[in-house]
């Protein structure tokens, strides 16, 4: 038996965000020309059921939404998010892949990986937040709008071969990942229905960003 006035409420909450850049250039020199935040998270059915396969060791090893496994995905769908009865998954007639970049996903609190960290932890970094982080590139989820955004894992990815920057820096691929059977955590709506995020054109060079943090 539980005491049902001893129970606390966790609150879930989630945003993303996406770092757009001209052209490769500009994407070489982190010189974007619009960050545009979205919230309207919630998720979905799956990713509940998922995140108690995880936290009670019963996940299976592609199944967890690391660096090697997940991926960002987005849509043209405005659907709303209605929580936890949201879809299992985008809902867009147009969709697109990507997957994580280097060093994603990021813990703050515990990762060196944030301008400026040398150790400890950094001032205002919580340890109850993460961070995922796909960049789609030149060729990648063009001539729609993007609408919806969430986070998936896989069985399989098999992602196009990354070409190099003349500067030696990784120039994002520009093809999509191709996901095998996955399971999709999160969705993200834009505020936005029309426009969403923004029609990204072929040339452009947009860093997705999904936040999610647990209290």
């Amino acid at each position: 038996m539980y005491d049902s006035a001893a129970l606390s409420v966790a609150r879930w909450e989630g945003f993303s965000r996406v770092i757009k850049y001209a052209d490769v250039i500009s994407y070489l020199h982190d010189d974007p020309y619009d960050v545009t935040p979205m919230h309207h998270n919630a998720l979905t059915p799956a990713g509940v059921m998922m995140l108690w396969k995880q936290v009670s060791g019963q996940a299976g090893g592609n199944e967890f939404y690391s660096n090697a496994n997940a991926f960002i995905k987005v849509g043209d769908s405005s659907a709303s998010v209605v929580g936890v009865g949201q879809p299992y998954d985008l809902q867009g007639v147009n969709v697109a892949y990507a997957p994580m970049d280097a060093g994603y996903p990021v813990i703050p609190g515990i990762n060196s990986l944030i301008p400026g960290y040398s150790g400890g932890s950094p001032t205002g970094v919580s340890y109850n937040t993460c961070v995922w982080q796909a960049t789609f590139g030149t060729g990648l989820g063009n001539g729609f709008n993007w609408r919806e955004m969430g986070l998936d894992n896989a069985s399989s990815i098999s992602v196009p071969p990354t070409p190099t920057g003349p500067t030696s820096q990784t120039i994002p691929p520009t093809q999509s990942a191709l996901p095998g059977t996955g399971t999709m955590f999160n969705r993200i709506v834009a505020p936005d229905l029309t426009n969403g995020w923004g029609n990204k054109v072929a040339g452009t060079i947009w860093v997705a960003v999904i936040v999610i943090s647990i209290s």
